[in-house]
């Protein structure tokens, strides 16, 4: 509307430019003044005429002032010509006519005035056309009045118009000026007031986001802070259990010992299965595609399902297609778990009859492996269908006090499909069986390269080994302690992470069983504090134990500077299986040859023999007073007591080819005159490390047993 009033408004000036410009043109070129001019000159030229022709003598001057009115009367003339004013008026036709005559009188006239001397016949006749001309010449300037004058009434009607059109849109566009002005500003408190709700809906977001953060934070503590209090005691209870199943038991003993296990067993299940949903809710399940031997894979699962199913005298069978790859990239941990949920339902709800497992390579446009499982179970009805795949469901109550559990294990397989790419689908008859499919969508791949084998087997079992295990649960530390002392390791214990480090700096071992979760100093901060000693305290192998079955712990067990992580509950073969993947790794050689001269071993060993050399060692060692009263001086700046402590452990270091030591000691009794109390301490504790590196070479090399 704006902009078509402005356009409005500029042709309306455009317009009253156009009549201004007009009346302009009527006051330079005064049209009706040209007509009167006409037929004043046509009397002053008639009157020169009459005044020559009563003259009968030549007379010059006469003569000269009719010539200048005739000339006059013609310029006159000339201004009034049609193709002139046409520009400016109409043109009517007794205009066009009368301007012919005055031509045709102006072509008879112009021989007569110009004869010299003038001819009185000639004069007499211009004076008679001259006269033939007065009406025509005075109706043509009445006419050119009215023209005038009717044409300044239009052209000032036009003006008014024109003025009033102006001055109407002017209002108008004031009007809409203001009009725009109110919605602007209407708009604006809208915009406004949309602006405030949008922020307060953004306030509201933004706290609706920091509560299901922390919401968030508090379910992931929580379920970390549970998984620790409950899997910490299954540890035990497991443990235990298995080792008191070792024992001499009865029947009935034995009986209810199996009994606690499994139902022990089932709770840590139960246990498992919900972590596992909370994790896959919070994205911290991860799948990791690797290259897999599907039907060694299959294979497994089976011989795994075998056990429960000839328990309930069921036939499980397992029948792998031709079409199968052999080799696909697949998260075989992942896909195990989805086929046990599938077998262990299918095996749980069938009472007799057969279970089946069989895989089978879909063609295009599926492009996947199908994996069935058939059993001649209860079968389900719609109804119960319908509530499958649902978390702690079962169909309906009777199934849940029938044969129990949770009703995690298929929504967690089906979300764990969906994530590979896949999904579950399930037909099923009452009181026919059901059929379980699982199309998942594993490429084929090639065979990795084979990983090298040892040379031999280990023939015997592991060397014995220092441990130190810090773990605030006593029962675990009895279930641990026991393990590993019947494996044939020593074993010290810390109940926390101060204790850890204090134990680890007074002997240093060789590998610490460290808890993440204690009182005052934790697992983590334990650790970190030791990796940033010296070597070899700073270098110890150091193993997490922890009951958070989350990804997040080994990633910070790791970032913290542990080697590896056990998590509970644990059994024996588990433990076992850690120490033998990870044995005392062998001493750099720059490092033995640093702390013990191998020459004078074997000189002292050949002197001696083996025998007789380790209990020298094993006494050198065993003398913490001589270390502790040296450390002691250096603490305390005595420099003499330094010199003289300092030269005996020199002398007794180079004779059992303790080089390390005794390179120190000698150090130290040149600068004991020197040493202040700061580097004193320091050096105390450089004594100390060397020390227990030096008895950690000499049992690592066979030394002392």
């Amino acid at each position: 509307m704006l902009a078509l009033t402005f356009a409005a408004v500029a042709w309306v000036e455009w317009r009253q430019f156009e009549l201004l410009d007009k009346a302009s043109r009527y006051a330079d070129e005064n049209i009706g003044w040209s007509f009167f001019q006409v037929e004043v000159e046509q009397l002053a030229l008639r009157d020169a005429l009459r005044q020559a022709l009563e003259t009968r003598d030549a007379d010059a001057d006469t003569d000269e002032i009719l010539r200048q009115r005739y000339e006059i009367f013609v310029s006159r003339v000339n201004l009034i010509s049609p193709a002139r004013i046409r520009a400016i008026l109409p043109t009517p036709e007794v205009h066009e006519r009368t301007w012919a005559a005055l031509q045709e009188f102006i072509t008879q006239a112009d021989p007569a005035v110009e004869a010299s001397p003038l001819n009185h016949e000639d004069l007499m006749l211009v004076s008679q056309r001259l006269q033939a001309l007065r009406v025509p010449v005075h109706d043509l300037s009445v006419m050119a009045s009215l023209l005038v004058v009717e044409q300044s009434m239009r052209r000032t009607n036009a003006m008014r118009q024109e003025i009033q059109m102006g001055i109407a849109l002017t209002v108008f566009l004031s009007l809409t000026t203001l009009a725009f002005a109110a919605i602007v500003v209407r708009q604006w408190r809208a915009s406004t007031r949309r602006s405030a709700k949008l922020e307060e809906l953004a306030t509201n977001l933004r706290s609706a986001r920091e509560a299901a953060e922390q919401a968030s934070h508090a379910k992931s503590a929580f379920l970390a802070t549970m998984s620790h209090e409950l899997r910490t005691p299954f540890n035990g209870l497991l443990g235990n259990l298995s080792l008191l199943e070792e024992t001499l038991l009865n029947n009935e003993q034995a009986v209810l010992v199996q009994s606690a296990a499994e139902s022990a067993e089932h709770l840590l299940a139960i246990l498992n299965d919900i972590l596992d949903l909370s994790r896959l809710e919070s994205g911290q399940l991860d799948i990791q595609p690797a290259p897999v031997n599907l039907p060694g894979l299959l294979k497994e699962v089976d011989m795994v399902m075998a056990a429960p199913a000839q328990a309930k005298a069921l036939l499980l069978s397992l029948n792998v297609s031709d079409s199968v790859p052999t080799w696909v990239m697949a998260d075989g941990r992942r896909v195990k778990q989805v086929l046990f949920n599938l077998l262990s339902n299918a095996i749980k709800f069938t009472e007799h009859g057969s279970v089946r497992l069989s895989a089978t390579q879909l063609a295009a446009p599926q492009a996947g492996i199908e994996f069935s499982v058939v059993d001649t179970g209860i079968g389900m009805d719609a109804s119960t269908l319908g509530q499958l795949f649902r978390r702690f469901s079962q169909g309906d109550a009777s199934i849940s006090r029938r044969y129990g559990g949770t009703g995690l294990g298929l929504e967690i397989s089906r979300t764990l499909a969906r994530m590979m790419g896949g999904d579950i689908t399930v037909t099923s008859v009452p009181g026919q069986g059901s059929e379980f499919r699982a199309v998942l969508p594993l490429p084929p791949c090639a065979e990795p390269p084979a990983r090298p084998h040892p040379s031999a087997p280990r023939a015997a079992p592991l060397a014995p080994m220092n441990i130190l295990v810090a773990e605030d649960h006593e029962i675990n530390r009895r279930y641990v302690g026991t393990l590993l002392s019947r494996m044939g390791h020593q074993v010290r214990f810390a109940v926390n992470g101060d204790e850890a480090i204090a134990e680890a700096e007074r002997e240093l071992p060789d590998l610490i069983l460290m808890d993440v979760h204690m009182p005052g100093t934790d697992g983590i901060a334990a650790t970190r504090a030791l990796r940033q000693r010296p070597a070899p305290l700073g270098q110890v192998k150091i193993v997490a134990l922890t009951a958070d079955a989350i990804s997040m712990t080994r990633e910070q067990v790791l970032a913290a500077g542990m080697n590896d992580l056990l998590t509970k509950p644990f059994r024996s073969e588990a433990l076992e299986n850690l120490l033998a993947a990870m044995p005392p790794a062998a001493e750099a050689p720059d490092d033995l040859a640093q702390h013990l001269s191998q020459a004078t071993v074997r000189d002292m060993q050949a002197l001696l023999t083996p025998q007789a050399y380790a209990p020298l060692l094993r006494a050198f060692f065993d003398d913490t007073p001589t270390l502790l009263s040296l450390s002691e001086a250096l603490v305390m700046g005595q420099g003499e007591e330094v010199k003289r402590r300092a030269h005996r452990m020199k002398g007794a270091a180079q004779v059992l080819g303790l080089c390390g030591l005794a390179d120190l000691a000698q150090a130290l009794e040149a600068q004991a005159d020197t040493l202040t109390p700061a580097r004193g301490t320091q050096a105390a504790q450089g004594l100390q490390q060397t020390w227990q590196r030096s008895l950690a070479l000499c049992r690592s090399q066979g030394f002392i047993p």
